[in-house]
C-alpha cells in the first residue's frame, strides 16, 4: 500500500479494510502512522500486529493456488485445521460441495498502480 500511496502522491489516507485488507491497513498504520489518517476495519485478519512469521493457516491459504494449483486436499486441510474446531466434524460431502463452488484457477489481479489506469489490450 505504501507504494500505491507514493505512486498516487497521497500524503495521508483514510483506509477501509475487510478481512485481509483490514489486516493490511492495520499493518500500514502500525508501520507508518504518518500515512494513515482514519481507518474502518471489518474483521481484520491475516496479518498479525507483530513481526512474527505467518501462521500455518495463513501459509496454507496463500499456497492454495501455488504448485499444482487448487486441490480438494489443500482445501480440506485448511478448513479442518484452521477454520473449524474440531475439524473432524466437517462432513466430506460438505467439503466436496464447497470445492465445486470455487474457481479452479487463480483469478487475474492487476498490480497497482497499473490497475488504476484502466484495462490493458490483453483485458479486452
Amino acid at each position: 500500500m505504501r507504494g500505491l500511496l507514493d505512486a498516487l502522491d497521497i500524503e495521508r489516507a483514510h483506509l477501509v479494510g475487510n478481512s485481509y485488507g483490514g489486516g493490511a491497513a492495520l499493518r500500514l498504520a502500525l508501520d507508518r502512522p504518518d500515512l494513515v489518517d482514519r481507518m474502518v476495519l471489518n474483521g481484520p485478519g491475516g496479518i498479525g500486529t507483530t513481526r512474527a512469521l505467518p501462521t500455518r493457516g495463513l501459509n496454507q491459504l496463500l499456497d492454495y493456488y501455488g504448485g499444482d494449483g487448487p486441490s480438494f486436499a489443500k482445501m480440506s486441510t485448511f478448513i479442518r485445521e484452521s477454520l473449524v474446531a474440531p475439524g473432524t466434524e466437517v462432513p466430506c460431502g460438505r467439503l466436496g460441495k464447497r470445492r465445486n463452488a470455487i474457481p479452479h484457477r487463480q483469478p487475474r489481479v492487476p498490480t497497482a498502480p497499473h490497475a488504476l489506469a484502466g484495462p490493458t489490450p490483453g483485458d479486452r
